[in-house]
């Protein structure tokens, strides 16, 4: 993954380039959708924050043993909660009271699934799946471009049952353990750990290698962005797998150098590197 800087007062290392997202919410909704210009950006009355959490591997990269699929936590619904039963990732508003959207996103991630956020980022961007062409739209939006402005954002604009307009970010969230989820009932009744096939398929793989249940996920929107984290995290492995084959080249290389110059002083003699006699 790419390097990540502690920043100071946080509890938890942000990801580079997320420094507006440790802004408060007021002074990031005034920088990021300012309404000054011919072509201003749609004006959320909310801004939300999601958790995107990849299981721990028992074996990874740097112990040089195969990787497993990896794994992203999704919590299911209440079943009086608005979507109900349907699956999604930690999350949760942030509100003008709260110090960041980062902080929120910790807050949120720790109240629904338990766990401690230690690293924040990269943010995942939303791809836009139409979801604003059926919702209910107030009228001074029939010219908004929501695929457009999705896409400049990096953001999910979706609205609430009461029609409030909301931008949603996504984050991959690094935790201490992800083996102890702890569920907060009045929000969400189950977990599971799915796999990129999971998600694309939204299907559930049972015993055997037969299909499960249904994987319905809250909103296209947040399937896709789902995809889009595995391949990045599939892209990080890759790169880490490439950077420690490099440096176990080197180790080699190094330990032969050693071993050649070990057996010519156990011999009595010096042979440097260019073959010269001492």
């Amino acid at each position: 993954m790419t390097s990540e800087q502690p920043l100071l007062d946080v509890p938890f290392r942000a990801h580079p380039g997320l420094e507006n997202f440790l802004e408060p919410p007021l002074a990031f909704k005034t920088h990021e959708f300012s309404q000054a210009g011919a072509d201003p950006p749609p004006n959320p009355t909310y801004l939300a924050t999601s958790a995107i959490v990849f299981e721990h591997q028992s074996s990874s990269a740097r112990t040089g043993t195969p990787v497993p699929p990896p794994k992203v936590l999704l919590v299911q619904r209440a079943p009086t909660d608005s979507m109900p039963l349907l699956w999604e990732t930690p999350g949760g508003g942030c509100d003008n009271e709260n110090e960041s959207m980062l902080r929120a996103c910790a807050r949120e991630l720790k109240e629904e699934a338990g766990l401690e956020a230690v690293s924040i980022g990269p943010l995942i961007p939303c791809p836009y799946a139409g979801g604003m062409a059926t919702a209910e739209k107030n009228p001074d939006e029939d010219d908004i471009d929501w695929e457009k402005w999705a896409k400049i954002k990096r953001s999910h604009f979706f609205r609430t049952r009461k029609g409030c307009l909301v931008a949603k970010y996504y984050f991959m969230v690094e935790t201490s353990q992800t083996d102890k989820v702890v569920l907060n009932p009045a929000e969400h009744v189950a977990y599971l750990w799915a796999t990129e096939e999971e998600v694309r398929n939204k299907k559930m793989k049972g015993e055997g290698g037969q299909e499960g249940m249904e994987l319905k996920i809250t909103t296209e929107e947040q399937r896709l962005v789902l995809l889009e984290a595995f391949e990045q995290w599939n892209e990080s492995i890759e790169n880490d797998t490439v950077a420690l084959r490099s440096v176990g080249l080197l180790k080699l290389i190094l330990l032969r150098l050693i071993g050649v110059v070990t057996q010519k002083l156990s011999r009595g003699r010096w042979v440097d590197i260019v073959g010269r006699r001492a």
